[in-house]
């Protein structure tokens, strides 16, 4: 949990200096579902 915590945060100020003032919410609800999705894929495959 916390390194996706950490990944959300990362992510957040990245997104942020690119689009001041603009919505982050579904970004990264939408990067974190792909980023564990991928997790689950390479765990479950192996």
């Amino acid at each position: 949990m916390g390194d996706v915590e950490l990944r959300q945060s990362a992510l957040q100020g990245a997104w942020q200096r690119d689009h001041p003032g603009g919505e982050i919410r579904e970004i990264i609800v939408s990067d974190c579902k792909g980023h564990m999705n991928t997790l689950h894929n390479l765990f479950f495959r192996a």
